[in-house]
């Protein structure tokens, strides 16, 4: 019987701010400066930080940050910070956690306030191999929201709302 794979996982944790930081985003930038420092021990260079600014919006507007040793990303806009681990090794999970750690203790240095919200996503493309996925999984559906999820190449989500 084939094992259940997992063949995608994204993990994106999202800190949303009240008030853009636009005075604080200047020349030399200040998170360049922070977050230089504090990743330098996992590999992050200067080739790993860029500018997202040719957006059609300033709200769009962000600094990137590659942890590739991680599989994962930084990104800080004027107003909010997500953390993104794209297919991850899953082992390595503490060390990401770890990064995102020092990533939000930098740039609070900076920023000066706490986040207002935060949201987490976590979704995985998983092939289910021989095992019988509904029942692997029927604990992890919120049925008010996705009804009752069929075995078919094609999930019936009911009725669109």
């Amino acid at each position: 019987m084939a094992l259940p794979r997992i063949i995608e996982s994204l993990f994106e944790h999202k800190l949303l701010y009240t008030e853009p930081w636009v005075d604080r985003w200047g020349s030399p930038n200040p998170f360049l400066v922070s977050l230089t420092k504090c990743l330098k021990h996992l590999g992050v260079g200067l080739s790993d930080f860029s500018f997202h600014n040719d957006t059609p919006t300033i709200a769009d507007a962000c600094l990137n940050i590659e942890i590739r040793r991680l599989h994962s990303a930084v990104r800080i806009g004027l107003d909010s910070i997500s953390l993104i681990a794209m297919n991850p090794a899953w082992e390595f999970s503490p060390e990401v956690i770890s990064a995102f750690g020092l990533v939000c203790d930098g740039a609070s240095g900076v920023i000066g306030v706490s986040p207002a919200s935060q949201e987490s996503t976590l979704s995985f493309h998983i092939t289910p191999g021989g095992s019988d996925f509904r029942s692997a999984t029927n604990s992890l559906i919120a049925k008010t929201i996705a009804n009752d999820a069929v075995s078919s190449r094609t999930p019936d989500f009911g009725s669109p709302r």
